[in-house]
């Protein structure tokens, strides 16, 4: 073999290994962006009506999603539960120490233009602090010393093909918002 040929030779053995490495990498970043996404897809469970769920890791509060309801992340710092008929999403995590007020005042930042917060006392005794608007409501439930936050959406395409309105699904809110246990 003269030298020509032996530099070809390690030209393609050198462009071999650059393109199986280049490869294998390409697969392990698609591993890592999916991976997660795949976990937490199949994480989801159907609730049954009965069963509390654990807010927060360690479990700060608990709720009863009704029956029906999709619930991911149990046990984790972000509960999201969706409607049976997916018009409503609910996103409920630990808030810091605090009021419910004091709390969603500070998660919506001072001046935001969100609305007059209201309060309400609920059955069990927890204090609701509520921001609502068409689509959507921010609120907190607690008591003096610690809440959780809820993030209410309601899903444009899911609820106009249901002919609903985040009022329609008042009653559904409430549910979940009475059955919210702290600690």
């Amino acid at each position: 073999m003269n030298p020509h040929e032996m530099m070809l030779a390690r030209r393609r053995r050198t462009m071999l290994a650059a393109g199986i490495l280049s490869s294998l990498l390409t697969v392990g970043l698609l591993l890592l962006v999916l991976l997660p996404g795949i976990g937490t897809a199949g994480a989801a469970e159907a609730a049954d009506g009965k069963r509390t769920v654990a807010i927060g890791d360690p479990k700060t509060a608990t709720i009863v999603p009704g029956a029906g309801w999709e619930v991911t992340g149990a046990d984790s710092d972000e509960l999201l539960l969706v409607s049976p008929d997916r018009g409503l999403t609910v996103r409920i995590s630990p808030a810091p120490s605090g009021k419910p007020a004091e709390v969603l005042a500070a998660e919506l930042g001072e001046g935001s233009g969100s609305g007059k917060i209201r309060t309400e006392t609920l059955a069990s005794k927890l204090v609701v602090a509520h921001v609502d608007s068409a689509k959507n409501v921010s609120a907190a439930v607690g008591d003096d010393r610690h809440a959780v936050l809820l993030g209410v959406e309601l899903s444009e395409p899911d609820a106009k093909q249901a002919k609903r309105d985040l009022a329609s699904y008042r009653p559904a809110l409430v549910a979940l918002v009475e059955s919210i246990r702290l600690g």
